[in-house]
């Protein structure tokens, strides 16, 4: 099954019109929807780069990242494309970006009624608390890369020193928003980094890793539930590509699309969960792979 979500730049007019274009070109294809459209609303964080968008400057800098649209444009965006019944995924890291997407869906709300569309926002390394409880009555899906959730030269080394304490304090804030009642969606950024599912839950349960030979944890405070994170990569998934009528659960009526693994996911150690293997795969009804003995 793809979902297919075309990048659009709120600041060029004519960008949704190309994205309708397309999905007019391509429906009715089997297994292919077009249900959404694709935004960066910033960068990443890391040093050098920080060109993630931030309420405070970068220490080395003084500058505050880079804010990809103008937020009356987005907004703009985000109104007629509810309007159109497409799903606006917005890649936000910084917690400007972040707050930037969530007002362009309030506007949508407001303006639109609650249409029900999952409109998402992906990645969310850093949401100031005042944010964090925006997700649940505004409706916005937060898809997470929990596999990042680690103790480690990239979350510490790359950016501890450059952004401000009370920002840093919130990365990778996924309990909290859970907690708040956010849906939490599981996601991978493949090919930048694995796809390997198990691999993300047990990160996103552990936030376990190693700094210059310490072992610890990136916030603790922050581990999510495991089974939490089983409903992040199968019904909470379905629900961010608007397919969850279809996929995402074992239910009569839905796509017989299954996995079939060799340990028991809910009850095995953090540490054995991680390396579970998929025996066969199943897709509509047919067995598609099968483990080499």
């Amino acid at each position: 099954h793809v979902a297919a979500f075309p990048l659009v730049k709120p600041d060029d007019p004519n960008s949704l019109k190309d994205a309708l274009a397309l999905r007019a070109q391509f429906a009715g294809i089997p297994n292919l929807t077009l249900p959404g459209v694709k935004v960066f609303a910033d960068g990443v964080v890391e040093y050098p780069s920080q060109s993630a968008a931030m309420t405070a400057p970068y220490a080395n800098t003084g500058k505050y990242g880079d804010l990809l649209f103008k937020p009356a444009n987005f907004a703009k965006l985000c109104i007629a494309a509810d309007k159109q019944g497409l799903i606006v995924h917005t890649h936000a890291i910084g917690d400007l970006a972040v707050h930037e997407a969530l007002n362009g869906y309030e506007a949508a709300r407001k303006a639109n009624g609650n249409s029900g569309l999952p409109h998402t926002i992906t990645h969310l390394q850093f949401v100031r608390s005042e944010d964090i409880d925006r997700f649940k009555p505004l409706g916005i899906v937060a898809a997470y890369q929990l596999l990042w959730a680690e103790y480690g030269f990239d979350t510490i080394d790359l950016i501890k020193p450059y952004v401000a304490g009370d920002i840093y304090a919130w990365q990778y804030p996924a309990r909290s928003m859970l907690d708040a009642g956010a849906v939490i969606a599981g996601a991978s950024d493949w090919p930048v980094s694995t796809p390997e599912v198990f691999k993300g839950i047990y990160q996103a349960e552990t936030r376990l890793g190693e700094w210059h030979g310490e072992k610890g944890a990136l916030d603790a405070s922050q581990d999510m539930p495991r089974e939490a994170m089983l409903y992040a990569y199968t019904i909470n998934a379905a629900r961010a590509m608007k397919e969850e009528a279809s996929i995402g659960s074992i239910e009569a009526g839905k796509a017989a699309d299954f996995a079939l693994v060799d340990r028991d996911v809910l009850t095995v150690p953090a540490e054995q969960m991680r390396d579970t293997k998929v025996l066969w795969t199943m897709v509509a009804g047919e067995w598609v792979y099968r483990a080499k003995e």
